[in-house]
């Protein structure tokens, strides 16, 4: 199934950057924390990725507010969606 990467932090902190830079077409993004901000349209512009498969984990998009403001290539999942990224993606990498 691809690699999982796992972004926690803004994209103005770098991992983001760090993780388009490496990522292979159809490896799964999740959007964790505060990272979650990078599913935001004006973030992903910069990105122009369309061959990676975006998610942001709802919990987090909710506590911040950004329900309505979330880019529709994002997936918002719940706990159990991250779960079964995580049983299904090796390897599996944070980026901060």
């Amino acid at each position: 199934m691809g690699t999982l990467h796992i972004v926690n932090k803004p994209a103005t902190r770098g991992g983001f950057a760090r993780c388009l830079a490496v990522a292979s077409a159809n490896d799964h993004v999740l959007f964790i924390e505060d990272g979650v901000y990078c599913a935001l349209p004006a973030v992903l512009a910069g990105a122009r990725r369309e061959d990676l498969l975006l998610h942001a984990l709802g919990t987090d998009v909710h506590a911040r507010g950004i329900d309505v403001l979330v880019s529709p290539q994002v997936e918002v999942i719940d706990e159990r969606r991250f779960v079964d990224l995580v049983v299904a993606c090796r390897p599996i990498v944070t980026w901060s």
